[in-house]
Order: C-alpha cells, then sequence, then structure tokens
C-alpha cells in the first residue's frame, strides 16, 4: 500500500519496515586520565588571565576543519571553523587548603567567554560549560584562569591536572 509508506529525513524504510541511519558526531575530546607532571606543560601560574592546558598524547578531533595546538602533548588551543559548539571543560587541581578555581574558555578573536566559579575541596576543579558561535572562518579558543585561591604552584601540581582534566566540544 503505496499511502502507508514511512520516510524519516527523507530515508524510506527497507522492505521489513527497518531504517538504517548513520550519524557521525563532530567532537573534540581531549584528556582521558594519562599522566604528565604539569610542570611540563609550560604553564606558569594560575592568575586570572593564564592559559591552562589540558594533557592528551592522542586527542580525538572529528571537527571538520578544526585543529589542536599542542607542546609535549599539552593542548593549549582549539582553532574551530565557524558554527555553534557546546563546549565542557574540567580543570583538576592540588589546593593547599580549601579553595577555588574559576575556568572559563575565552575566545580571544571577539573577546567573548563562558564560564563560572566553581567550589574547589582539596583536590577540587573548576568546572565550566556553555554554547558558543563563531562567525568568523576560524576562531581560535583556550581554556583560562579567572582566579585561584589557595591553588599549589604549578610545580607542585604533579599530575593531578593531566590525570583529571579534560575539554570536550561539539559541534551543533
Amino acid at each position: 500500500m503505496a499511502h502507508l509508506l514511512n520516510t524519516i529525513n527523507d530515508v524510506g524504510a527497507n522492505r521489513l519496515g527497518e531504517f538504517s541511519s548513520s550519524v557521525t558526531a563532530q567532537m573534540i575530546i581531549i584528556g582521558r586520565g594519562e599522566s604528565d607532571a604539569y610542570s611540563n606543560s609550560g604553564a606558569t601560574s594560575f592568575a586570572s588571565g593564564q592559559l591552562l592546558r589540558v594533557y592528551d598524547t592522542n586527542p580525538i578531533n572529528t571537527i571538520t576543519g578544526a585543529s589542536l595546538t599542542s607542546s609535549n602533548n599539552w593542548i593549549s588551543a582549539i582553532t574551530l571553523p565557524a558554527g555553534v559548539y557546546i563546549v565542557r571543560a574540567f580543570f583538576g587541581a592540588v589546593f593547599t587548603a580549601s579553595g577555588e578555581l574559576q575556568i572559563n574558555f575565552n575566545n580571544q578573536t571577539s573577546y567573548g567567554s563562558i564560564g563560572a566559579s566553581a567550589q574547589a575541596r582539596d583536590n577540587g576543579a573548576g568546572i565550566t560549560s556553555g554554547r558558543m558561535r563563531f562567525t568568523l572562518p576560524t576562531s581560535t579558543i583556550g581554556l583560562f584562569s579567572r582566579g585561584a585561591t589557595n591553588i599549589d604552584t604549578v610545580a607542585n601540581q604533579g599530575n593531578t591536572p593531566a590525570q583529571e582534566s579534560y575539554i570536550v566540544i561539539e559541534k551543533t
């Protein structure tokens, strides 16, 4: 009966009424629990405005036109093509006492940013998530500190930032 044909996104069912499709998400995943001392990252402090780095020896990047900037497997910047993205990050850090680390993504091309303060524990962290829209052909973002209290020095962070930090970016 031709009048009962079903379609989903212009794809019809096979003769058994089954649909098949493939969806490939475009995303970047950085930071999967590997070990390396944060003192190897090139970072100098956690003061406000300082660029944070996330460690990954084999980051996943399936976003067409995107690229990662790294040194010694510490990713410091992400260049994205025009589009809308959902971005999430967690930065694990070692504190000297109960304190706070504030982080955000910053697009230095247009000075837009997203981020929030996150309360931390002895091995607490900053966390941020949000939606970013880029209209330029390419835009570069990084993960930045927006202030910290009672966070230990870069030299005393050990492997914690490498093992606990991550960035996930999904193109919508």
